[in-house]
């Protein structure tokens, strides 16, 4: 609901919730193929998992909003939009892998807490950006949300 209502409807609402279910496949995924179980710390992982997931479909959003507001065509608005946010969602990405993969490898003493933690983070936000880059802006041309326009005032 607080989705829908900063980004003024539920189409936009609905696109930026997408990823969720693809990053949690993902981490998912993971999961069974590395034979690990569902834990609190898997449960962490995935939390933060959808928090970034949902971030980066936000900052997508507001990227395709802003050309789409400065009177730019719906697929040029798509176009540049997606290609401005692509450096901030793959930092977040790669930042966030990067310093986790020690910690999805790690045998030594408490790493049976750190490395699902990690594995569902890492396969989560790789197969989440995955989508969020290719597959957001299709749905976002096939939903295409209302602008909110913004009126006066501080």
């Amino acid at each position: 609901m607080i989705l829908a209502v900063n980004f003024g409807s539920l189409r936009g609402a609905f696109i930026l919730l997408l990823p969720i279910p693809f990053a949690f496949a993902s981490g998912a995924l993971a999961l069974y193929f590395r034979g690990m179980n569902m834990n609190v710390s898997t449960g962490v992982g995935f939390a933060t998992l959808f928090g970034v997931a949902i971030m980066d479909g936000v900052l997508m959003f507001q990227g395709i909003t802003k050309y789409r507001l400065s009177g730019l065509t719906l697929d040029e608005s798509i176009v540049r939009g997606r290609v401005d946010r692509l450096r901030p969602g793959l930092m977040t990405t790669l930042v966030a892998i990067l310093g986790l993969f020690p910690a999805s490898i790690a045998t030594s003493l408490g790493s049976d807490v750190q490395r699902p933690l990690a594995t569902v983070i890492i396969w989560g936000l790789a197969g989440s950006t995955i989508f969020t880059l290719f597959i957001t802006p299709v749905f976002y041309r096939i939903f295409v949300p209302p602008l909110k326009r913004r009126h006066g005032g501080a």
